[in-house]
This record gives C-alpha cells, structure tokens and sequence, in this order.
C-alpha cells in the first residue's frame, strides 16, 4: 500500500476501496464499508482471522469534549489504531493502518502467514 494519511480519509469512496481491497481481500468495493456498523464489523471479523487482537472503547461527552470511538488492532505483525467520532470510520483506518504497518505483508496479501 502506497504511503496515505490515513486521517485524512473520510467516509466513503477511496476509503472504502482501500478496505476491500487490503483488508477484505475484494476486487469488487463494498460501498458503505466506513459508514455502517454491520459492514464495519466484517473488517473487524477480518483483521482477527489475520491474528489480531481487537480493542474498542467509547468516550461519550460526559468524559470527553466530543463523543470517541478508539480501534485498536494489534498482533506480533501489525498494529494500527485510530480514533473518530464513529465506529466504522475508526475502525476502517486502524485497519488501513496495520496495513501500512505489516512487518510481515504476506499477512494482507490473502498468502498464509508462517
């Protein structure tokens, strides 16, 4: 994956593309990956089947200024994280994220990791 400013990706379109084809392993993109919960949660099911551990948390305004969704995702050859307003957007670029990050690429290229 070419170096992207993963914050600077907002819902839709090229986000979209990016999480199915580097994460979900699909030629064909999936509209509404990064705005749909129940879409969002098929990159979650994918990033643990590549063996990451997944961590969700959720700051509602009475704990922070504005309403968080934190993503972690985190194995021996990837992490990435991020923090949005909502839950599909934070998990779709912690997912893009530990793309970028792959010491072992293999393990984004649908190839069985060793």
């Amino acid at each position: 994956m070419n170096e992207i400013d993963v914050s600077e990706l907002t819902t839709g379109g090229e986000l979209d593309h990016l999480i199915a084809c580097h994460v979900l392993d699909s030629r064909c993109v999936v509209g509404g990956i990064s705005a749909s919960i129940e879409l969002a949660w098929l990159v979650v099911e994918a990033m643990t089947s590549k063996g990451a551990a997944v961590h969700i948390d959720h700051w509602d305004g009475n704990t922070c200024p504005d309403t968080t969704w934190e993503v972690l995702f985190v194995s021996p050859w990837f992490r990435g994280e991020a923090s949005c307003h909502t839950a599909p957007l934070a998990i779709c670029r912690a997912a893009l994220r530990a793309v970028a990050d792959a010491k072992k690429p293999e393990v984004f290229s649908g190839e069985r990791a060793a």
